[in-house]
């Protein structure tokens, strides 16, 4: 069979492969968090090896979100290193009760200030004995110690 190469038909092919390639891209790229999310950060004295960006944000077990920045920070006060975790959580993921999922931004800080005076807390906790993993999980854990830090980033 000797039949001739077609250039119009190569070219529609090509076009059609770049144009699947950018779907795929997109469609694949882009994060569940995009929609619906919120931005929040934890500081840690503690050591953080383990820690990965994309590790798991987990509340009662279940995953509401993701770590998406882990920087380390020099505190001029007392000479020490902390550990700044930033990290996205899906608020939907919760379920409050009927009335509360309108909350006004002021309103929002100040739960977050009673959340945090009952013992509200973000700790670094195993996700993995096999790999050794960390995951940040939320959680109730009274008798901790409050370490609130001013973001300067």
């Amino acid at each position: 069979m000797n039949k001739s190469i077609n250039p119009a038909l190569i070219g529609a092919f090509v076009l059609v492969s770049m144009a699947m390639a950018v779907v795929a891209v997109v469609y694949f790229g882009t994060s569940s968090y995009t929609t619906d999310s919120a931005l929040h950060v934890a500081y840690f004295r503690t050591e953080t090896s383990a820690q990965e960006v994309g590790a798991p944000v987990v509340l009662q077990g279940v995953k509401i979100g993701h770590v998406t920045e882990i920087e380390v920070g020099f505190e001029h006060v007392d000479t020490s290193f902390y550990v700044r975790v930033e990290f996205i959580t899906r608020p939907s993921a919760v379920l409050l009760p009927v009335g509360t999922q309108r909350v006004m931004e002021g309103e929002t800080v100040a739960i977050i200030q009673s959340l945090i005076e009952n013992g509200f807390r973000a700790r670094l906790a195993s996700q993995s004995l096999v790999t050794c993993t960390l995951m940040l999980e939320l959680g109730f854990f009274p008798g901790t110690q409050v370490n609130l830090h001013t973001d300067d980033k």
